[in-house]
């Protein structure tokens, strides 16, 4: 995720291109305008947000930039919401963790099919 954060006070801004309203509401972060500056610096950085997106979709994935929204937060409304936040992280690494389980599964069963062909065409 591409996220630029610079701390102000105790306010926390954020932009990004990957994180939706409903989402971000939730986890107590409100929607402001988009600098220029926070834009740049996304459009500066297109080929390691390409690279990125694409590993982790594991496909070619271009980023939407035209979706970048900017949200801010006071630090203490994060840090009341830090229960829900952890629970939406875990809940995401534990989604990811099988989805890399299942591949590894994938991947061993073709491993397998791939040696059995071959030890049969050997022996015939």
């Amino acid at each position: 995720m591409s996220v630029t954060c610079p701390v102000v006070g105790n306010n926390i801004k954020g932009t990004t291109y990957i994180l939706n309203d409903r989402t971000a509401n939730k986890i107590g972060l409100k929607i402001i305008k988009t600098n220029i500056t926070q834009k740049l610096i996304l459009i500066y950085n297109y080929v390691n947000l390409l690279i990125s997106n694409s590993i982790a979709k594991r496909k070619i994935s271009f980023p939407k930039l035209n979706k970048i929204k900017t949200f801010e937060s006071d630090l203490n409304e994060l840090i009341e919401r830090k229960i829900f936040i952890r629970e939406k992280n875990n809940k995401f690494l534990y989604e990811e963790s099988i989805e890399n389980a299942k591949d590894i599964d994938l991947r061993y069963r073709l491993k397998i099919k791939k040696n059995i062909r071959f030890a049969s065409q050997c022996y015939v």
